[in-house]
């Protein structure tokens, strides 16, 4: 199939372009509309290390994410719950690309959506993958669950709620 087409405006400019590595060049010609609140760029294609690289070994996925950065992907998707942001660290630390041009997005578990929890989340996925900040917290369920609830839990129909608003944890990830 065709790649998708977009107006010429939106290009980002060769003279930019040959100033990263030819590998990623591809993945620059389909820039993306999204921005954060700041107002700083999302790279519309991501690379997600979620549940399935908890199937296979670590060095699949770290061959994995080396292959999507040689490949042109900058944007990482990670989440603490999928256990593999220990692995991507690892990766990251190897230097393949400069950490001003990654996009790192990290997602919040349902158990954690309290202001304690937002704070143990966010570090314990900074120290995993050795970074000092994240481009991007997102809420991965808006459920929140309480702090001893099992994933299992779901599966078997149960549903621990906390009584913690959408909007607290919100506020908290401010």
């Amino acid at each position: 199939p065709k790649p998708p087409t977009c107006p010429s405006s939106a290009l980002v400019p060769w003279s930019h372009m040959a100033e990263r590595a030819p590998s990623s060049v591809a993945l620059e010609l389909w820039p993306s509309p999204l921005r954060t609140v700041s107002g700083a760029p999302v790279p519309a294609l991501a690379f997600g290390l979620g549940t399935r690289h908890r199937h296979v070994s670590d060095d699949v996925t770290a061959n994995a994410l080396r292959a999507a950065l040689h490949a042109g992907f900058r944007h990482i998707d990670c989440a603490r719950f999928y256990g593999t942001e220990a692995i991507a660290g690892r990766v990251l630390a190897e230097g393949l690309v400069p950490r001003r041009e990654l996009f790192l997005t990290s997602k919040l578990w349902m158990t954690h959506h309290d202001d304690a929890g937002v704070a143990e989340s966010v570090n314990a996925s900074l120290a995993a993958l050795g970074l000092e900040y994240l481009d991007m917290l997102l809420i991965h369920w808006p459920v929140a669950w309480t702090r001893d609830s099992d994933p299992a839990d779901k599966a078997r129909g149960v549903t621990p709620r906390a009584d913690v608003p959408l909007v607290a944890t919100w506020r908290a990830m401010e």
